[in-house]
């Protein structure tokens, strides 16, 4: 299941605290600069987000145009996560 949206626009989602890691894998690219940190998410949880964020205009957000500002560049972050990135 794909959720259809643009990764800054994912990477909102995660700032926001919409969406949080279940675990993480270390790649090693050995000659791209090393080791790597990969966040994974849960398929049940992304495929969930348009559920649970019903207020969100989810045909608009899977078709902005590439260069054009995301709407969700505007919500405000979630208490607990406080817009920061872990």
């Amino acid at each position: 299941m794909r959720l259809g949206v643009r990764r800054v626009d994912f990477d909102r989602m995660v700032d926001l605290g919409w969406i949080t890691p279940t675990g993480a894998v270390e790649i090693d690219y050995k000659r791209q600069g090393g080791v790597t940190r990969v966040p994974l998410y849960s398929a049940q949880d992304v495929a969930l987000l348009p559920v649970v964020r019903p207020e969100v205009d989810w045909r608009e957000l899977r078709t902005v145009a590439p260069g054009r500002r995301s709407p969700l560049a505007l919500s405000p972050p979630t208490a607990e996560r406080g817009g920061t990135r872990c």
